[in-house]
């Protein structure tokens, strides 16, 4: 069932609604753990930059 029906969510809705649930908890997941690293640290600008694609990825499944 790919459909919204009166009584549930098709597959296609189901799957942007997990998708979006990923990437936010990607995202928060991202920033939370950048604060463990020290200024000037590689980890810290790849979680940024994690933070940031994970933010993009849920705008383009969201909207």
């Amino acid at each position: 069932m790919l459909k919204n029906t009166r009584h549930s969510y098709g597959k296609v809705a189901r799957l942007l609604h997990w998708l979006c649930a990923i990437a936010v908890i990607t995202a928060l997941a991202c920033i939370e753990l950048k604060g463990y690293f020290p200024k000037g640290d590689p980890w810290r600008g790849n979680l940024q930059m994690a933070h940031i694609q994970a933010s993009r990825h849920h705008r383009f499944f969201g909207w």
